[in-house]
């Protein structure tokens, strides 16, 4: 699968985060695709954070022969049904609090000076009501969708 239209690259370049939207890249697909099915096997081969033409994905012994795909991609188009759209700093909220809890796991107590450094550092990118934003979605459930 080749996508050359990506949310995800265009709104990291609009929020000037293309050197924070590499690393998020490398890891979220497949990521999701062992969330969801943990003998899925998605090679990621590029991204578009990461200079990539495309992002382009290889999902291996998915059983998704090409008339199977037509047939996602026509109900997609043709009968979206209903969708839900996440504002970009329920994204951000959702990816600061998962660092925080990886950190936490492994670096203890230093994870929290490391996590408000990252805060500083964001505020080259958003501004201090987007922060406190970010900030606001620590206790948010994010394994369940609002």
């Amino acid at each position: 699968m080749q996508i050359y239209r990506c949310p995800w690259h265009e709104t990291w370049k609009e929020n000037r985060g293309l050197e924070f939207g590499k690393y998020f890249c490398r890891e979220i697909d497949e990521a999701l695709v062992r969330g969801f099915n943990p003998d899925l096997v998605l090679e990621v081969n590029s991204t578009r954070t990461n200079g990539g033409e495309c992002c382009d994905f290889i999902f291996r012994d998915a059983g998704l022969s090409f008339f199977k795909f037509l047939g996602l991609a026509f109900k997609k188009k043709v009968r979206p049904g209903k969708a839900v759209v996440m504002p970009w700093e329920y994204h951000c909220g959702h990816l600061y609090q998962t660092m925080g809890q990886s950190l936490r796991r492994e670096l203890g107590e230093r994870a929290d000076g490391i996590m408000d450094h990252a805060l500083k550092d964001a505020q080259a990118f958003f501004d201090d009501g987007q922060i406190t934003t970010i900030k606001a979605y620590a206790n948010t459930d994010f394994e369940t969708l609002p």
